[in-house]
C-alpha cells in the first residue's frame, strides 16, 4: 500500500513539475492561448494555488502515517525501515515539488529562454 502512494505522490509531482514548465514556457515563447482565448498561465496560477495546500496537507499526512508506522513496528525492523522509506520518500518528493520552479528556470536559462516563473 505504501509502494503505491509513494508512485503516486512521485506521479503526480513528476506531473506537475511538466506541466509548470510546459505552460508557462508556452506563454513565455509566444503567448500561446487555445481557441478560446483562455490565458493559460493565469488558469495555471490559480489551479497551483490550489495544489500547493493540498501538496503540503499530503506531506504531512505522509510524515503522520511514517510515524505511526514507526510507533506500530514493536521493535520489527521491516516495519522500521518501512516507516524510514515512507517519510524519505514523501521529504525528497516535497522537496522535487519546491524546487521545480528553480529546476524549469535554470532549462529555460539553458536552453537561452530566459527566466519563465518570476
Amino acid at each position: 500500500m505504501s509502494k503505491f502512494i509513494g508512485k503516486l505522490i512521485y506521479s503526480v509531482s513528476a506531473i506537475v513539475s511538466i506541466g509548470i514548465g510546459l505552460i508557462l514556457a508556452q506563454d513565455a515563447a509566444g503567448d500561446i492561448r487555445p481557441a478560446t482565448s483562455v490565458n493559460l498561465t493565469d488558469l495555471f496560477r490559480n489551479t497551483l494555488g490550489l495544489i500547493v495546500p493540498i501538496i503540503v496537507f499530503v506531506l504531512l499526512g505522509m510524515i503522520i502515517y511514517g510515524g505511526y508506522t514507526r510507533l506500530t513496528a514493536a521493535g520489527d525492523p521491516e516495519k522500521e525501515e518501512q516507516s524510514n522509506q515512507i517519510i524519505t520518500s514523501a521529504i525528497i518528493g516535497f522537496v522535487i515539488i519546491a524546487l521545480a520552479p528553480l529546476i524549469v528556470n535554470l532549462l529555460a536559462q539553458f536552453l537561452g529562454i530566459g527566466q519563465i516563473i518570476g
